[in-house]
């Protein structure tokens, strides 16, 4: 939890897989107090690999998740809804990457948590339009974004590295 910085005061709840979790992660490099929501269910990041050592941790969740709070909700649905709303209510930013139509968290929930809370969403295609609710990988978006173009050999096809 930072206390300086040039976002130092600026409270942010971050409820999001990995693309909110890095934006995340460079608010609380700024200073601003992050609190990322974990679900029930646990945190993704906790499953993704390299692990430490005998530990078992996730090298991946303790570096996206430095300088964060981490706020576990339970299974118990109306104890982690009141959970969430009492975060949100003293937030200024709700930080998310759900996917579109599919908030975890509806408009008027939000308004009612905080009427002044900024929701900034995080999608690889924006929230509307014909492309919205693809699913996209860094090839995808960089061949989209047209930076591909400019990249590899013209006398091949695409190469993935994996």
């Amino acid at each position: 939890m930072a206390t300086h910085g040039p976002l130092a005061g600026l409270r942010v709840v971050e409820y999001a897989g990995f693309a909110g979790a890095f934006a995340g992660r460079l608010l609380a490099d700024a200073g601003a107090d992050v609190v990322r929501i974990v679900p029930s269910t646990g945190d993704a990041l906790d499953l993704e690999p390299p692990f430490f050592g005998v530990s078992g941790h996730s090298i991946q969740a303790s570096w996206y998740n430095a300088g964060k709070r981490l706020l576990r909700l339970g299974p118990d649905a109306a104890k982690a809804a009141d959970m969430l709303h009492l975060a949100l209510s003293r937030a200024d930013i709700l930080l998310e990457d759900w996917s579109p139509g599919t908030p975890v968290v509806a408009g008027a929930a939000l308004r009612a948590a905080n009427s002044s809370l900024a929701h900034v969403s995080i999608t690889p295609m924006g929230l509307s339009g014909p492309r919205a609710t693809w699913a996209v990988n860094d090839l995808v978006a960089n061949a989209l974004s047209g930076a591909a173009s400019v990249t590899g050999n013209a006398s091949s096809g695409p190469i993935n590295g994996y």
